[in-house]
């Protein structure tokens, strides 16, 4: 699958860990998806949440991670609290202070958090 119907910004959530990864752009997945310790990581429940709340699971074809679109989508509140998980595992101050307008805001706002 290509990465044409992704919207990015994007996050990269690992099952069972509230650790989030940003991915910027489509260039930056491509690039992601290659390394070697990022391939090797997926495992089944692993996933990308595009800008627009689409879940795409990670499978690995050999050596190349692949987003395999769902029919799920997730919302704001959803994503607001992924973000908020992944701000207290950075010690951040004020978690539940976290708020964005959009899926997108949200998304980005796992890039400062972790400058």
């Amino acid at each position: 699958m290509t990465t044409d119907s992704i919207l990015f910004p994007a996050l990269v959530q690992h099952q069972d860990d509230a650790e989030l990864s940003f991915i910027a752009s489509p260039d930056d997945w491509a690039s992601r998806a290659l390394e070697t310790h990022f391939y090797r990581g997926v495992q089944p429940g692993d996933r990308l949440i595009d800008s627009q709340g689409r879940v795409y699971w990670l499978c690995c074809t050999g050596a190349v991670v692949i987003p395999e679109r769902s029919d799920e989508l997730l919302t704001l509140p959803q994503i607001l609290a992924l973000v908020r998980g992944h701000a207290a595992l950075q010690n951040s101050c004020c978690v539940g202070k976290l708020g964005a307008r959009t899926i997108s805001e949200a998304i980005h706002l796992v890039a400062h958090l972790t400058d």
